[in-house]
């Protein structure tokens, strides 16, 4: 019945909410640690700055893309089993403080609980529609060049006179040395 006391054990699953917490403590270090390792390996500055060609370091980075969603559930999993079977746990000082998940349930019927779901499950779909549409136009944009460096040249125009004199010119091939890349005459 709605409201009644029962004689019940209302103690968490111990086991579950250990393992969860340390499951997301875990994965979240997991992410903290492979964030570190990236910023020293990627350390330095300008001409000095520099990408990983670590094979352990692309293996871990590419491992760690679902970890923030898993430490995420986990979490949930540890909060949620944690309180079952309290909204609100109740106050010491004052017994009458409390509110168990029985009590907490909405009185909205349940056509109103299906159209709030579908109307948010849509908002999300068009936001993640939306999201994907812009992550794939910069995608195929491609990343910007480097500071300092020269745009490559359109196959359309000509090349400029001071570019065509003696010595070499780069067009986003690499060179032997950045310092080769530059047309004589520039620093």
């Amino acid at each position: 019945m709605h409201g009644e006391e029962v004689e019940a054990d209302y103690r968490p699953n111990l086991f579950v909410t250990y393992w969860s917490f340390r499951l997301m403590m875990g994965l979240a270090a997991f992410s903290g640690v492979l964030a570190f390792w990236a910023l020293w390996v990627t350390r330095g500055k300008g001409e000095n700055a520099r990408t990983t060609g670590s094979k352990a370091f692309q293996w871990f980075a590419v491992l760690a893309i679902p970890m923030p969603f898993l430490a995420n559930s986990a979490g949930w999993v540890f909060t949620e089993i944690g309180r079952q079977p309290w909204v609100v746990h109740p106050n010491p000082d004052d017994p009458t403080v409390r509110l168990m998940t029985l009590q907490g349930v909405s009185a909205h019927p349940s056509w109103m609980v299906l159209a709030s779901l579908v109307a948010f499950t849509l908002v999300y779909g068009v936001l993640a529609v939306i999201w994907f549409r812009m992550m794939q136009k910069a995608a195929l944009k491609g990343a910007p060049p480097p500071r300092g460096t020269r745009r490559p040249r359109s196959s359309t125009r000509p090349p400029s006179p001071s570019t065509t004199e003696k010595g070499p010119t780069c067009s986003w091939t690499p060179c032997s040395t950045p310092r080769s890349c530059r047309p004589s005459g520039s620093r």
